[in-house]
């Protein structure tokens, strides 16, 4: 990326403070007003912190935080945190502080890992990071580009199979080659899905899976390497797995439990609940 091309990152980022005013909105991107010789000199400050902070970075001859780690079929991950010793944590994103001393992530974290594992590549991936301008920390006065990162991939003796980035991509691969179910969003338009992942949720249900397994001969956990866990290829497999068992069923579909079909003991829930009914709806609409 040109030095140009980060000027113009780092003003679009935060107009305000350079002075810039929206005039249209054109092939999807915003047009702001030209900026003055003033807001390009204060922007190309920035850029001289920023370039002078990535310099040190690239130097380190050991993992920073911001820095790409580099899996197969094309999945980047990167440093998240530094624990301690050779210790770190790795994140799929997140919002990363350029600092003096380094980079620092604010967003959520993924497996750790020992950095004795990784080994460098000569490859160099642009990651967003942000400072204050002017180097002077404010509300308000923060201001984004994009700068290069080392990249970094973990040699043959660690298992990157144990990875939970590489079992959600099992996941989401075999769901691919799952049947699908159309259903209607908010907007009353359609979408599909792949068949729910099925999971067990109290001990009654947990119980029930050996029987499960020999009756339609599958097996809980295989999928998606999980204990009481099940992703089936077909709708009639969910449905022979509700007959079979005789349990009572919740969807979910959120964010920490994607097309999910949870099933448990309806006697187990009534009592919890005072003897209240436990409704299932047909999981397929």
């Amino acid at each position: 990326m040109t030095r140009e091309v980060r000027i113009e990152q780092i003003m679009q980022s935060n107009p305000q403070i350079f002075g810039l005013h929206f005039e249209d909105y054109r092939d999807g991107a915003v047009v702001y007003s030209k900026p003055s010789q003033t807001s390009v000199n204060k922007a190309t400050e920035d850029l001289e912190v920023f370039e002078r902070r990535e310099r040190r970075l690239l130097e380190a001859h050991k993992p920073v935080v911001g820095d790409f780690i580099k899996l197969p079929y094309g999945i980047y991950m990167r440093v998240g945190i530094h624990l301690y010793d050779n210790e770190f944590q790795m994140c799929s994103g997140g919002s990363f502080y350029l600092g003096k001393s380094g980079c620092s992530m604010s967003g959520s974290l993924d497996d750790r890992f020992d950095s004795g594992f990784l080994s460098k590549t000569e490859e160099v991936r642009e990651g967003r990071v942000w400072i204050f301008s002017g180097d002077s920390p404010g509300g308000g006065r923060g201001v984004h580009t994009s700068i290069d990162f080392k990249v970094w991939e973990f040699n043959t003796l660690f298992d990157i199979e144990s990875l939970s980035v590489m079992r959600r991509h099992r996941i989401n691969e075999y769901a691919s080659t799952c049947e699908t179910i159309t259903r209607i969003d908010g907007n009353g338009f359609d979408y599909t899905l792949p068949v729910p992942v099925v999971k067990m949720r109290d001990a009654e249900a947990i119980a029930k899976i050996p029987f499960i397994e020999e009756k339609l001969r599958i097996k809980f956990g295989e999928n998606v390497r999980a204990a009481h866990h099940f992703q089936p290829s077909t709708i009639k497999q969910v449905d022979e797995i509700i007959t079979i068992s005789g349990l009572a069923y919740e969807r979910y579909s959120n964010a920490s439990e994607p097309n999910t079909l949870f099933l448990f003991d309806s006697r187990s829930r009534a009592e919890k609940k005072s003897g209240a009914l436990i409704i299932q709806k047909d999981w397929k609409t």
